[in-house]
């Protein structure tokens, strides 16, 4: 995701990037976002980035029953609901001395709700072809051989934000 919207950006078309947890570029980034997509909002991220998102509203204090401590995130910060991304062990780094995580825990995505999805999945043709007649075998058996093209890249519609809290 953070290497399509930033491919996007290189041609004007992806979203906006800016770096930092304070409260001024957080409220920055979703009103661009939400202005741009005349929508509102979501922050997606893992664990790791969604709880580097804390008030910094001097006097704040956390109870252990507040969201905070004991989910690991706000559930939503300046009127932004947050959701956590679940993570996954990229393939062939399992058994290795340091499996390496899918997703970095140094973004935060912001992304309009209703969205055009950035990755498009095309399909072509229905390719079958009878290898066996069942007629001409034994066993009355058909064999068939099938082949499928599948074409994934990246279409970027709708304006997204991405949040780098590093």
């Amino acid at each position: 995701m953070t290497k399509t919207v930033t491919d996007a950006n290189k041609l004007g078309i992806g979203g906006y990037n800016k770096a930092g947890t304070d409260t001024t570029t957080w409220i920055e980034l979703s009103q661009l976002v939400r202005a741009a997509n005349n929508s509102d909002v979501y922050a997606i991220g893992t664990l790791g980035a969604l709880s580097k998102v804390v008030p910094d509203d001097a006097g704040f204090r956390f109870t252990p029953t507040d969201d905070l401590v004991s989910v690991g995130y706000l559930p939503a910060y300046k009127q932004v609901p947050m959701v956590q991304l679940d993570n996954a062990i990229i393939p062939g780094t399992i058994n290795t001395a340091a499996p390496k995580l899918l997703i970095q825990d140094d973004y935060i995505f912001f992304i309009p709700m209703g969205f055009n999805k950035p990755i498009k999945i095309a399909i072509e043709g229905d390719n079958v072809v009878v290898t066996t007649d069942p007629l001409t075998t034994k066993d009355h058996t058909l064999g068939l051989t099938m082949s499928m093209y599948i074409g994934i890249d990246s279409i970027v519609g709708s304006k997204f934000g991405i949040l780098d809290v590093s």
